[in-house]
């Protein structure tokens, strides 16, 4: 069966709810931790953050790689301050303008200092409430900003902050050398891939489609619209 959660609806990922649902209770425990969900196009982690930022209990910080700012140096800390800014988030005055300068103008004082920054802002938003952070299209986040990022994060778990970070299976991960916890998504079963091409679908024919997909939940829903009603 499909899993609804608020407005999201998700076919299968039992496991990898559960897992993240583990991780939202962190926060009950005023603790944090940081997850990378990995898999390749299509397979759901947008999907899964998106049901992440339904759940109650956390001010919620959504970061969206571009695959055209990806050079664009300190453009992901810039989103990151936008998402502090609109929560009314006070950030200690002299963190603040490293911050600043970094996304203005690219940091002087090196990328110890920028991290620093990062992590003091990161924790004065905990301390105004548990903070979720849901990074998308990590591999598109510049590399300055995912080394900033991945500093601050490897510091907070004793504070409220959850960080789950989707990127893309087979692309270089600057969060990879950090060593925080991944879920790597497969493909989808014939049972869940039946749910995705219509409940009256012959069961040979999603075997096949789930072959051809290899699971792939995007493609599955793209071959849907192609089924004959004798399929």
């Amino acid at each position: 069966m499909g899993t609804g959660r608020g407005d999201v609806a998700i076919v299968g990922r039992r496991t990898e709810i559960d897992l993240l649902s583990g991780a939202m209770h962190n926060l009950d425990r005023g603790t944090g931790v940081t997850i990378r969900l990995r898999g390749e196009a299509g397979m759901g982690k947008t999907t899964l953050l998106d049901w992440l930022a339904t759940q109650p209990g956390a001010n919620v910080v959504r970061l969206t790689g571009s695959e055209s700012d990806a050079d664009l140096a300190f453009s992901g800390l810039a989103l990151l301050m936008k998402e502090l800014d609109h929560l009314g988030v006070d950030v200690p005055t002299e963190h603040a303008q490293v911050l600043a300068d970094a996304v203005g103008a690219g940091s002087s004082q090196g990328q110890l200092t920028v991290g620093g920054a990062t992590l003091a802002a990161i924790a004065a938003a905990a301390e105004q409430s548990p903070l979720l952070i849901l990074i998308d299209d990590a591999q598109w986040i510049d590399d300055p900003s995912c080394t900033a990022l991945a500093f601050a994060l490897k510091r907070l778990p004793d504070e409220p902050v959850v960080a789950i970070i989707g990127e893309r299976s087979g692309v270089p991960s600057t969060f990879g050398k950090s060593g925080f916890e991944t879920i790597e998504l497969t493909g989808v079963s014939v049972d869940e891939a039946m749910e995705i091409l219509g409940p009256d679908t012959d069961r040979t024919v999603a075997q096949q489609c789930v072959l051809a997909s290899d699971g792939n939940p995007m493609a599955l829903s793209e071959m849907a619209r192609s089924l004959g009603k004798d399929q």
